[in-house]
Protein backbone atom coordinates (compact mmCIF):
# COMPACT_ATOMS: atom_id res chain seq x y z
CA UNK A 1 0.00 0.00 0.00
CA UNK A 2 3.01 2.00 0.73
CA UNK A 3 4.27 1.58 -2.40
CA UNK A 4 1.15 2.75 -4.59
CA UNK A 5 0.89 5.94 -2.74
CA UNK A 6 4.40 6.44 -3.03
CA UNK A 7 3.82 5.94 -6.82
CA UNK A 8 1.19 8.01 -7.47
CA UNK A 9 3.11 11.15 -5.54
CA UNK A 10 5.73 10.67 -7.82
CA UNK A 11 3.60 10.89 -10.76
CA UNK A 12 1.51 13.78 -9.35
CA UNK A 13 4.74 15.61 -8.94
CA UNK A 14 6.17 14.48 -12.31
CA UNK A 15 2.69 14.90 -14.59
CA UNK A 16 -0.10 17.74 -15.12
CA UNK A 17 -2.71 17.82 -17.36
CA UNK A 18 -2.76 20.97 -20.28
CA UNK A 19 -5.60 23.01 -20.95
CA UNK A 20 -6.36 20.53 -23.64
CA UNK A 21 -7.29 17.72 -21.38
CA UNK A 22 -3.54 16.17 -22.67
CA UNK A 23 -1.31 14.87 -20.17
CA UNK A 24 2.28 16.48 -19.80
CA UNK A 25 5.38 14.95 -18.68
CA UNK A 26 8.14 17.29 -16.80
CA UNK A 27 11.47 16.77 -18.35
CA UNK A 28 14.18 16.48 -15.23
CA UNK A 29 17.25 17.59 -17.13
CA UNK A 30 15.56 20.53 -19.60
CA UNK A 31 12.98 21.18 -16.37
CA UNK A 32 10.15 21.67 -19.48
CA UNK A 33 6.70 20.49 -19.13
CA UNK A 34 6.35 18.66 -22.72
CA UNK A 35 2.87 16.89 -23.59
CA UNK A 36 3.60 13.06 -22.65
CA UNK A 37 4.13 11.13 -25.88
CA UNK A 38 6.29 9.04 -27.99
CA UNK A 39 7.18 12.02 -30.21
CA UNK A 40 8.31 13.66 -26.68
CA UNK A 41 9.43 10.96 -24.67
CA UNK A 42 10.92 7.45 -24.92
CA UNK A 43 9.73 4.32 -23.00
CA UNK A 44 11.61 2.76 -20.58
CA UNK A 45 11.57 -0.36 -22.24
CA UNK A 46 9.63 -0.45 -25.70
CA UNK A 47 8.83 -4.03 -25.29
CA UNK A 48 7.12 -3.10 -22.46
CA UNK A 49 5.16 0.60 -22.84
CA UNK A 50 3.14 -0.32 -19.81
CA UNK A 51 6.50 0.45 -17.48
CA UNK A 52 5.98 3.94 -19.03
CA UNK A 53 8.29 6.82 -20.36
CA UNK A 54 11.59 8.07 -19.11
CA UNK A 55 12.02 10.90 -16.92
CA UNK A 56 13.95 12.58 -19.53
CA UNK A 57 12.72 14.23 -23.00
CA UNK A 58 13.92 12.76 -26.39
CA UNK A 59 16.23 15.93 -27.20
CA UNK A 60 18.02 15.66 -23.76
CA UNK A 61 18.25 11.79 -23.91
CA UNK A 62 19.61 12.58 -27.34
CA UNK A 63 22.15 14.99 -26.12
CA UNK A 64 23.40 12.64 -23.27
CA UNK A 65 24.36 9.90 -26.00
CA UNK A 66 25.99 12.38 -28.02
CA UNK A 67 28.39 12.87 -24.65
CA UNK A 68 28.50 9.39 -22.98
CA UNK A 69 29.56 8.91 -27.03
CA UNK A 70 32.53 11.42 -27.31
CA UNK A 71 33.47 10.14 -23.57
CA UNK A 72 33.70 6.51 -24.29
CA UNK A 73 34.53 6.34 -27.96
CA UNK A 74 36.03 2.75 -28.14
CA UNK A 75 32.95 1.47 -26.00
CA UNK A 76 30.58 2.96 -28.44
CA UNK A 77 32.12 1.98 -31.71
CA UNK A 78 32.19 -2.41 -30.27
CA UNK A 79 28.97 -1.80 -29.11
CA UNK A 80 27.90 -0.01 -32.74
CA UNK A 81 29.82 -2.84 -34.50
CA UNK A 82 27.66 -5.21 -32.20
CA UNK A 83 24.72 -3.72 -33.02
CA UNK A 84 25.54 -3.93 -36.68
CA UNK A 85 26.41 -7.51 -36.79
CA UNK A 86 22.95 -8.70 -34.99
CA UNK A 87 20.46 -6.10 -36.85
CA UNK A 88 22.41 -5.75 -40.45
CA UNK A 89 19.27 -6.28 -42.49
CA UNK A 90 17.46 -3.72 -40.64
CA UNK A 91 19.65 -1.50 -39.82
CA UNK A 92 20.44 -1.37 -43.85
CA UNK A 93 16.31 -1.15 -44.44
CA UNK A 94 16.30 1.88 -41.86
CA UNK A 95 19.18 3.77 -44.19
CA UNK A 96 17.76 2.90 -47.47
CA UNK A 97 14.72 4.74 -46.29
CA UNK A 98 16.45 7.22 -44.74
CA UNK A 99 18.52 8.21 -47.94
CA UNK A 100 15.56 8.14 -50.37
CA UNK A 101 13.44 10.56 -48.24
CA UNK A 102 16.53 12.58 -47.61
CA UNK A 103 18.29 12.86 -50.80
CA UNK A 104 19.08 16.58 -51.08
CA UNK A 105 20.28 16.58 -47.03
CA UNK A 106 22.79 13.02 -47.52
CA UNK A 107 23.84 14.41 -50.90
CA UNK A 108 25.10 17.60 -49.41
CA UNK A 109 26.52 15.60 -45.99
CA UNK A 110 28.14 13.31 -48.16
CA UNK A 111 29.96 16.20 -50.27
CA UNK A 112 31.00 18.00 -46.54
CA UNK A 113 32.62 14.54 -45.23
CA UNK A 114 34.64 14.18 -48.53
CA UNK A 115 35.88 17.94 -48.10
CA UNK A 116 36.68 17.55 -44.23
CA UNK A 117 38.00 13.33 -44.95
CA UNK A 118 40.52 14.25 -48.34
CA UNK A 119 42.70 11.33 -46.51
CA UNK A 120 40.36 9.15 -46.05
CA UNK A 121 38.79 9.31 -49.74
CA UNK A 122 42.16 8.54 -50.90
CA UNK A 123 42.75 5.68 -49.15
CA UNK A 124 39.26 3.93 -49.82
CA UNK A 125 39.84 4.89 -53.59
CA UNK A 126 43.15 2.96 -53.14
CA UNK A 127 40.87 -0.47 -51.90
CA UNK A 128 38.51 0.07 -54.31
CA UNK A 129 38.93 -1.62 -57.52
CA UNK A 130 37.87 -0.71 -60.51
CA UNK A 131 36.67 -2.96 -63.69
CA UNK A 132 39.14 -3.22 -66.65
CA UNK A 133 36.01 -3.81 -69.44
CA UNK A 134 35.09 -1.52 -72.55
CA UNK A 135 32.04 0.01 -73.04
CA UNK A 136 30.60 -2.19 -75.18
CA UNK A 137 31.44 -5.11 -72.76
CA UNK A 138 29.46 -3.83 -69.72
CA UNK A 139 26.61 -2.95 -72.26
CA UNK A 140 26.65 -6.50 -72.76
CA UNK A 141 26.33 -6.95 -69.49
CA UNK A 142 23.65 -4.12 -68.88
CA UNK A 143 21.52 -5.70 -71.72
CA UNK A 144 21.93 -9.61 -70.60
CA UNK A 145 20.51 -8.01 -66.93
CA UNK A 146 17.47 -6.40 -68.80
CA UNK A 147 19.10 -2.84 -67.69
CA UNK A 148 18.51 -3.99 -64.02
CA UNK A 149 20.16 -4.31 -60.84
CA UNK A 150 20.80 -8.05 -60.86
CA UNK A 151 19.70 -8.37 -57.10
CA UNK A 152 16.83 -5.92 -56.03
CA UNK A 153 15.47 -5.41 -60.05
CA UNK A 154 15.43 -1.75 -60.12
CA UNK A 155 15.71 -0.58 -63.73
CA UNK A 156 18.47 1.99 -64.82
CA UNK A 157 16.00 4.23 -65.55
CA UNK A 158 14.53 4.60 -62.08
CA UNK A 159 17.46 4.07 -60.62
CA UNK A 160 18.48 7.44 -62.03
CA UNK A 161 15.26 9.16 -61.62
CA UNK A 162 15.70 8.27 -57.67
CA UNK A 163 19.72 8.52 -57.17
CA UNK A 164 20.72 10.78 -60.38
CA UNK A 165 23.31 7.99 -61.18
CA UNK A 166 23.35 4.59 -63.07
CA UNK A 167 23.84 1.52 -62.26
CA UNK A 168 27.43 0.36 -60.42
CA UNK A 169 29.84 -2.27 -62.22
CA UNK A 170 29.80 -4.69 -59.24
CA UNK A 171 32.34 -7.53 -58.42
CA UNK A 172 30.53 -10.73 -57.97
CA UNK A 173 33.47 -11.64 -55.59
CA UNK A 174 35.20 -8.69 -54.10
CA UNK A 175 38.18 -10.39 -54.38
CA UNK A 176 38.06 -11.74 -57.77
CA UNK A 177 38.99 -10.75 -61.53
CA UNK A 178 38.15 -6.61 -62.93
CA UNK A 179 37.25 -8.09 -66.09
CA UNK A 180 33.89 -8.93 -67.34
CA UNK A 181 33.94 -12.32 -65.77
CA UNK A 182 33.04 -10.60 -62.23
CA UNK A 183 31.35 -7.44 -63.46
CA UNK A 184 27.20 -7.37 -62.45
CA UNK A 185 24.62 -4.04 -62.49
CA UNK A 186 23.95 -3.22 -59.27
CA UNK A 187 22.10 -0.40 -57.71
CA UNK A 188 23.35 2.73 -55.03
CA UNK A 189 21.91 0.59 -52.57
CA UNK A 190 22.79 -3.02 -53.09
CA UNK A 191 26.10 -1.90 -53.89
CA UNK A 192 26.58 -0.22 -50.66
CA UNK A 193 24.91 -2.81 -48.62
CA UNK A 194 26.77 -5.52 -50.10
CA UNK A 195 30.40 -3.91 -49.36
CA UNK A 196 32.54 -6.53 -49.17
CA UNK A 197 30.53 -9.79 -48.36
CA UNK A 198 30.19 -12.97 -50.18
CA UNK A 199 28.09 -12.24 -52.67
CA UNK A 200 25.64 -15.56 -52.36
CA UNK A 201 25.41 -15.32 -48.45
CA UNK A 202 25.02 -11.56 -48.40
CA UNK A 203 22.14 -11.99 -51.09
CA UNK A 204 20.48 -14.96 -49.01
CA UNK A 205 19.65 -12.52 -46.12
CA UNK A 206 18.07 -9.73 -48.68
CA UNK A 207 13.95 -9.52 -49.34
CA UNK A 208 14.85 -9.25 -53.39
CA UNK A 209 16.51 -13.07 -53.09
CA UNK A 210 15.29 -15.47 -55.33
CA UNK A 211 16.96 -19.00 -56.23
CA UNK A 212 16.42 -17.95 -59.75
CA UNK A 213 18.42 -14.58 -59.85
CA UNK A 214 20.78 -16.30 -57.98
CA UNK A 215 21.48 -18.89 -60.99
CA UNK A 216 21.46 -15.89 -63.40
CA UNK A 217 24.02 -14.28 -61.79
CA UNK A 218 26.19 -17.57 -61.05
CA UNK A 219 25.83 -18.18 -65.33
CA UNK A 220 26.62 -14.84 -66.23
CA UNK A 221 29.97 -15.20 -63.86
CA UNK A 222 31.14 -18.65 -64.89
CA UNK A 223 29.46 -18.93 -67.89
CA UNK A 224 27.73 -16.18 -70.02
CA UNK A 225 30.24 -13.67 -70.44
CA UNK A 226 32.77 -16.28 -71.82
CA UNK A 227 31.59 -15.97 -75.92
CA UNK A 228 30.91 -12.14 -75.57
CA UNK A 229 34.75 -11.81 -74.76
CA UNK A 230 36.11 -14.91 -76.81
CA UNK A 231 34.54 -14.26 -80.08
CA UNK A 232 33.38 -10.49 -79.42
CA UNK A 233 29.85 -10.93 -80.48
CA UNK A 234 26.91 -8.28 -80.43
CA UNK A 235 24.78 -9.34 -77.62
CA UNK A 236 21.40 -10.33 -79.63
CA UNK A 237 23.86 -13.25 -81.19
CA UNK A 238 25.18 -14.06 -77.78
CA UNK A 239 21.79 -15.03 -76.79
CA UNK A 240 20.74 -17.01 -79.73
CA UNK A 241 23.75 -18.94 -79.53
CA UNK A 242 23.07 -19.50 -75.47
CA UNK A 243 19.61 -21.05 -76.30
CA UNK A 244 20.95 -23.39 -78.36
CA UNK A 245 22.78 -24.73 -74.51
CA UNK A 246 20.84 -23.13 -72.25
CA UNK A 247 16.98 -23.12 -71.63
CA UNK A 248 16.06 -19.69 -69.99
CA UNK A 249 13.52 -19.34 -67.92
CA UNK A 250 11.26 -16.57 -66.00
CA UNK A 251 12.27 -13.07 -66.10
CA UNK A 252 16.23 -13.39 -64.52
CA UNK A 253 18.00 -16.25 -65.95
CA UNK A 254 19.27 -19.49 -66.58
CA UNK A 255 18.17 -22.30 -64.41
CA UNK A 256 18.30 -26.11 -66.51
CA UNK A 257 21.17 -26.70 -68.86
CA UNK A 258 20.39 -28.92 -72.19
CA UNK A 259 22.71 -31.30 -73.66
CA UNK A 260 22.43 -30.97 -77.74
Amino acid sequence: MLRIEYQRTQWAKNHKINENNKIERYCTQCKEWKEETLNNFYYKNKKKPEMGFTPICRICARKKSIINGNNNKERRAKWSANYYENNKEIDNERSKKWAKNNYEYDRKRQSQWRKDNPDKCIEYTKLHRNHDITDTEWNSCLETFGHKCAFCKISEEEHLKIHKQVLHKEHSDDQGYNDLRNAIPACRSCNSSKHQDKMETWFRKQESFSEEKLAFIIWWTTEGYKKFIEENLPIKLLKRKMMTTINFTGNYGVLIYIEI
